[in-house]
């Protein structure tokens, strides 16, 4: 399954956003809403456009869609979420940390274990919002997993700004920007046209993962609120 998803200029530009995926992975929050529809290897596309101010009337129209990543982890987990996963069963192999503490331009936080499991992501996301319910603090959910730039960049004139995560017709949309990636005249970015819209029933079954995913337990995790 693909999403469509847009990174705010207010915290990063494009180069600020690659520089730091390419070092640390990329890490998006994401809602326990919608964590419950999506599964391990589900592919995200990274999209930016002019919308600088968290409430606007009119909603922004266009975007520049420069990369995509694997959702291969979940991090941003307390202490008591982790304990919930295991006792509903769900098996956790311990893995080194690959960074202790990270300075993100949207965050910063100190992780304080890893693990790795089987465990399909809507069963994950069932149980923390069985817990979440019961008024126990899961911690914040983060999307996260190694970037992959897009080249040339997309400008996609017909895309309307959306928070959050929308379904996108990821397949559709690779196919066309191939087939426009092979002209002779582009240089730096191609158009795109077509709104790429689609619905979860429309979407392939989840792809398998080549590695075992992995859920993130933090110690610490502060959101810089660039809105407030």
């Amino acid at each position: 399954m693909d999403w469509l998803h847009y990174v705010g200029k207010s915290f990063y530009t494009q180069p600020q956003f690659i520089k730091e995926a390419e070092q640390y992975g990329v890490s998006r929050r994401v809602s326990i809403r919608v964590l419950t529809g999506m599964n391990w290897n589900d592919r995200v596309w990274v999209a930016q456009s002019d919308m600088k101010q968290k409430r606007r009337v009119t909603p922004t129209q266009g975007a520049e869609v420069f990369g995509s990543f694997r959702v291969q982890k979940l991090s941003g987990l307390s202490k008591t979420a982790i304990e919930a996963l295991r006792r509903h069963d769900v098996k956790l192999t311990s893995v080194p940390v690959a960074f202790k503490d990270v300075v993100r331009e949207c965050g910063e936080y100190t992780v304080d274990a890893c693990y790795q499991l089987t465990t399909p992501l809507p069963e994950i996301a069932r149980i923390l919002a069985e817990e979440t319910s019961l008024g126990v603090d899961i911690g914040t959910l983060l999307l996260q997993g190694q970037f992959k730039m897009l080249e040339p960049i997309a400008g996609l004139p017909d895309c309307t700004f959306q928070w959050g995560f929308r379904h996108f017709d990821g397949v559709s949309f690779a196919l066309s920007h191939k087939q426009l990636k092979l002209l002779p005249e582009f240089e730096t970015k191609v158009v795109v046209l077509g709104a790429f819209k689609i619905t979860a029933d429309e979407s392939k079954k989840p792809a398998k993962p080549k590695t075992k995913p992995e859920v993130e337990q933090l110690a610490r995790y502060v959101y810089r609120d660039l809105w407030s």
